[in-house]
Parts: C-alpha cells; structure tokens; sequence
C-alpha cells in the first residue's frame, strides 16, 4: 500500500481512503461520522437556515410548538390517546373511555387530559411529567436545525496508529 494513501474498511463496504472518505467506484461509504455529521456547505435545502428553536427556549406546548412536526405529534396524541382520569372513572362502570386528551399541562406541554379538573385530580401525573417535560425540551432541541455538536465524532483512526486493547501489557504500550 502507498505509504501517502492509508485505507481502511468501512463497514465491509469495501476499502475507501482515509483521506477522500470515497469507496472505490466514486461511492461515499457510511459509518456512524457521516450520519451525524453536518451535510457539506451549500448542499440540501437548509444550508445556513436559522435553528427554528434557540437553545434557551426549548420548553414549548405542544400546539403552540414552531416545529411543525411537534405540532403534528400534539395532534396525533390528542385525536389517538385518551384522558386517563377518565379510563379510571369508566372502568370502574365497566364503560370504555371516549373522551379524547384535549387539556395540555401547563408543566410538561403533553395533552394529557380532558379538562383542566381531570388534570389537578391525577396525582400520578404529577410522577411523570418532569420526565414529559424533558422529553419535550430534548425533542424540541433535536429538531431546532441547529448543529448538534454532541453527535460530531473523530474521524477514522488510521492503521498505523491504532491502539491494541488485547492486554494490559500491549494497551500500555501503544
């Protein structure tokens, strides 16, 4: 192998360079970098677009979300869930629960009941809505079009450098 070009297998896809991160054949290989990693600049619809979320104002209700797939998701949960107030209260009747959760918590952003007297009522809620609310400011976040920096790996190692693990002995070493 030249010693100017160093190759590596990448995901027994075939042998690519190190350097140019193309297959033979001009095809792109895929490994966990180029999933996560930012799309080259001027390429795709949303190249330099505004994150439609800051990163200090994360928390938004559901319908009032400026993510449009947030808002799709408040809906989907309100026409598709049910007010779990009401699956207790119906069940002990032996009647099915149909009334749809129409009330968002004001905590968490999640349409979680159908009034506002059926969500003071439920004390487990109260249990879950923390862990709601932080699913809503994680997912807001990933879907705010800012560069997630967290997902940014290292590149490639290159052969001649790669740390042998098989002992103590060897890791110390290398």
């Amino acid at each position: 192998m030249n010693s100017t070009r160093a190759a590596t297998r990448v995901l027994g896809s075939g042998w690519r360079s190190v350097r140019s991160g193309r297959l033979e054949g001009g095809r792109r290989g895929i490994s966990l970098k180029s999933l996560f990693a930012p799309s080259p600049p001027g390429t795709g619809d949303k190249a330099k677009a505004r994150p439609l979320v800051q990163p200090g104002d994360l928390f938004h209700a559901l319908s009032k979300s400026p993510v449009k797939e947030m808002r799709e998701k408040g809906l989907l949960i309100q026409r598709h869930g049910c007010c779990p107030t009401c699956v207790d209260e119906t069940t002990a009747h032996g009647q099915a629960a149909t009334r749809e959760p129409l009330f968002e918590c004001p905590s968490c952003g999640y349409p979680t009941h159908c009034s506002e007297k059926h969500w003071e009522a439920d004390r487990r809620h109260a249990d879950l809505c923390q862990h709601l609310r932080e699913a809503n400011e994680d997912e807001h976040d990933l879907r705010s079009g800012r560069t997630l920096r967290e997902f940014e790996f290292p590149s490639a190692q290159l052969p001649e450098v790669v740390v042998n693990l098989s002992s103590w002995d060897t890791f110390l070493y290398t």
